[in-house]
């Protein structure tokens, strides 16, 4: 986990995540790297705004995420990651 000290400025050791494949929805790829326990939980976190893809924030909960290399994956203000295939 990682606790935003540099306003809003990523770190520049941020943890890489692989994931198994692409597109996945966004609640596969949010239980896949450990941000949530259980998909009702990634539902309520896409819900309540709080996840972002490479500083664009997703709003629903169905929607499909393409990773092409890596690509940043933010749930709340403390959960970051680089998530790559």
């Amino acid at each position: 986990m990682w606790r935003d000290r540099n306003e809003g400025k990523l770190p520049s050791d941020l943890e890489t995540k692989k994931v198994s494949g692409s597109p996945l929805g966004i609640v596969a790829h949010l239980r896949e790297v450990g941000f949530a326990p259980s998909n009702s939980n990634a539902k309520r976190l896409v819900e309540q705004g709080a996840v972002t893809v490479n500083g664009v924030k997703v709003t629903d909960a169905k929607s499909a995420v393409t990773i092409a290399g890596e690509c940043v994956l933010k749930a709340g203000k403390l959960k970051i990651c680089k998530v790559a295939l």
